[in-house]
């Protein structure tokens, strides 16, 4: 029989972000760990593309007070940051942690956060030129550098079959199945649902 990809067990699993995790554990990734699983961490919980989420820069972050809300380009909005995506304080945290531990390794000037925030104040530095995400090579991931590297051989690793795209309508789903959970009738589940296709 052939494995559906879209099967919804897979998508609505809560499970699964923790699974990819998991499987990306048993992997020897010395190096890039913590990026790679502050990438898995925000696919889940912002419903970001892949794209979207390799293409922040530390301007993204820093613009909304290098906390819990990035700006992002959109399908279709050509580069321009026309979305706000949010996430969790514990993805903040891991995120703090890879930039000064994990992401200064290979950054060309070797800045850890706050120097970075502090040269942008004194108007020496573009952040928006900074990438977020970096190859060892110091340049900025890629989507197919991230799949091929890390969610594919985690998915392996696991024994689940699951395209990256699929976090997307995984968070969709879970966000869906909270607002029927949390509305107290139809029009607040309409309206809801009018905000998440957003």
């Amino acid at each position: 029989m052939q494995h559906d990809e879209c099967h919804p067990q897979i998508i609505d699993d809560p499970k699964l972000p923790g699974d990819i995790l998991a499987g990306g554990r048993q992997l020897s990734l010395k190096h890039t760990r913590q990026r790679d699983e502050v990438i898995t961490w925000l696919l889940f919980e912002t419903g970001a593309r892949v794209s979207e989420v390799c293409g922040l820069m530390l301007g993204d972050w820093a613009v909304l007070g290098a906390k819990a809300k990035a700006k992002a380009f959109s399908k279709g909005s050509y580069g321009r940051r026309i979305k706000t995506i949010s996430f969790a304080k514990d993805t903040v945290i891991l995120l703090q942690r890879y930039f000064d531990q994990e992401r200064v390794r290979f950054d060309p000037h070797g800045y850890p956060l706050d120097l970075y925030l502090e040269l942008a104040a004194r108007k020496q530095v573009d952040l928006s030129t900074i990438p977020l995400f970096l190859s060892q090579q110091g340049t900025q991931l890629t989507p197919k550098e991230y799949r091929e590297h890390y969610w594919n051989p985690a998915c392996a690793a696991a024994g689940i079959e699951v395209d990256v795209h699929q976090a997307r309508h995984w968070h969709v789903t879970r966000e869906v199945r909270d607002i029927y959970e949390t509305a107290k009738n139809a029009k607040e589940v309409e309206r809801s649902e009018e905000h998440t296709s957003e």
